[in-house]
């Protein structure tokens, strides 16, 4: 079946929004309110300390029993019972959930062809995967709860009883960016193609763009590469250096690791410089949001000065369905 492509929606201008926010705060947020928001975890601390304790694989913890019981209340909304990525919650969502029977993982840390490690899996889970409807669940569910679910996942595809995960890439340390290196990086950017598919401006417009398509026959959105909230498996140079060595299985984003160490850093440098670093929108999974009282004058003007001292609150939204131009965040003041 063939995803339908994005439909390009009309953004309401700055004063609309915040006037819209506003009438919302003053319908539900009168009092102190709590707000759940599920969000992509940015950093990556916990995540390796985690990873690090298991070495990759998962050991000494719950098995399936827990992993089934955690899916079918937080992931079969998406990825269906039988992890065919055809939940009840398909239908509104782009990118599709991901299909898990062919055991095929477009982030992992192994070479091409190769199944991914425990922990690849354990990563996105905790981490989610920006710019897609697949949240962050590190702050939701325990270490043991999320490995079990690791493990669960796995149960969906015969690849992983049949095969070995590889050794993972050799990653080493990002060299500095220079003015050369990344002038270098720009020229194999242009050498290997990209821009026939993520465009001369890396705003994901190349001419390609429009007619791709996955294993799965789902049309692919080409995302922003100066946006860093986009990155689907990070923003950090070691991040990109794994895409580009790795490439994106199940997806014409091929790997480069025909290309020299040196030249995969250099285009890194180059996608690196080129990332609007402005836009990081870091959001943790709940936040509190109180009203502030402003006696008996109370203004809705949002640009009034009467709002000028009021906190306000950054909320990040996860896009249901790929677009360009997302509305990524809002941002709410309450008072009374």
């Amino acid at each position: 079946m063939e995803m339908k492509k994005y439909t390009p929606c009309h953004h309401p201008s700055e004063t609309r929004i915040k006037k819209q926010l506003l009438c919302w705060v003053l319908a539900f947020g009168l009092l102190s309110t709590n707000s759940v928001v599920l969000a992509h975890d940015r950093s990556p601390e916990k995540s390796k300390a985690n990873e690090a304790h298991h070495g990759g694989h998962s050991t000494g913890v719950p098995g399936k029993a827990l992993g089934e019981t955690v899916y079918k209340h937080m992931c079969v909304f998406c990825h269906g019972a039988d992890g065919n990525g055809g939940g009840k919650a398909m239908a509104y969502l782009y990118p599709w959930p991901r299909d898990f029977r062919k055991g095929v993982f477009k982030h992992r840390t192994t070479p091409p062809g190769s199944i991914p490690l425990d922990k690849d899996i354990f990563r996105t889970i905790q981490r989610g995967v920006p710019g897609t409807a697949m949240p962050g669940w590190e702050s939701a569910l325990s270490e043991a709860e999320t490995w079990s679910v690791v493990e669960y996942i796995k149960g969906f595809s015969e690849r992983f009883k049949n095969e070995t995960a590889m050794p993972p890439i050799e990653l080493g340390i990002a060299p500095p960016a220079t003015k050369e290196s990344i002038a270098a990086g720009e020229k194999l950017f242009r050498e290997m193609r990209c821009q026939g598919c993520h465009g001369t401006d890396l705003k994901g417009e190349g001419p390609q763009a429009e007619n791709l398509f996955d294993i799965w026959d789902h049309r692919l959105f080409v995302y922003d590469l100066t946006n860093p909230n986009t990155y689907k498996f990070g923003y950090e140079s070691v991040d990109i250096y794994t895409t580009l060595t790795t490439g994106v299985e199940g997806t014409p984003m091929k790997n480069y690791g025909h290309l020299t160490e040196k030249e995969r850093w250099e285009i890194t440098g180059f996608l690196r410089s080129k990332i609007d670093m402005n836009r990081v929108k870091e959001s943790g999974y709940e936040i509190d949001i109180y009203s502030t009282k402003v006696g008996d004058e109370f203004i809705l003007d949002p640009y009034h000065e009467l709002w000028e001292g009021i906190p306000e609150k950054v909320v990040k939204l996860l896009p249901l369905n790929a677009r360009k131009l997302p509305i990524s965040n809002i941002k709410i003041q309450s008072a009374l």
